[in-house]
């Protein structure tokens, strides 16, 4: 939440995208990003402003803080060119229906 919230406009986790409806899960090793299992080392590539998402990743309790609680190592690092591969499919909308 904490990189949507500072204006991230394109998330990868590993080989996986993470948008709005992403959802994580524990497993034995590692966890899984919207069921499609990841495993360490994890590399999160964020495309934004650096000037704002890497504050939001060190303010108390965000993602930094629960990453050092569970024994990772996190740190970020700006780029000038960052990459973004991973693509989600998209579903047929459930209740909406598109108009014009």
């Amino acid at each position: 939440a904490e990189l949507r919230n500072a204006g991230a406009e394109a998330i990868q986790l590993n080989d996986v995208r993470v948008v709005a409806q992403t959802y994580f899960t524990d497993l034995t090793a590692g966890l899984a990003v919207n069921g499609i299992a990841v495993s360490a080392p994890y590399k999160l590539v964020a495309i934004g402003a650096p000037e704002t998402i890497g504050p939001a990743l060190t303010i108390p309790g965000g993602a930094f803080a629960q990453l050092r609680t569970v024994g990772a190592q996190p740190s970020s690092a700006p780029a000038d060119l960052l990459t973004v591969t991973a693509v989600v499919e998209l579903t047929e909308p459930k209740y909406a229906v598109p108009t014009g």
